[in-house]
């Protein structure tokens, strides 16, 4: 766990580690989290994850019901299912 008030730093440190997720410590909402070809946009059409992983994608999708998620490579979008 890294901690930080600045979230631009927070982000930096968080893409260092895969399958990290970066958090509002105040409100709990995901800000960031790794890299890769698989994207979470929240309604608002704020990205709120991006990694290979995707078991984290879903379980982060399932804490935001109104998200999609997309392949950023083919620009497909994906059936989410419930993370195992």
């Amino acid at each position: 766990m890294f901690r930080s008030s600045v979230q631009s730093t927070a982000e930096t440190v968080g893409t260092r580690y895969p399958g990290s997720i970066v958090r509002n410590a105040t409100t709990g909402d995901v800000v960031a989290a790794g890299k890769g070809p698989l994207e979470l946009v929240a309604a608002g059409g704020g990205v709120l994850l991006r990694t290979d992983d995707p078991n984290l994608l879903a379980t982060v999708a399932a804490a935001h019901k109104a998200s999609t998620a997309r392949d950023t490579t083919s620009g497909e979008a994906l059936a989410l299912v419930k993370a195992k």
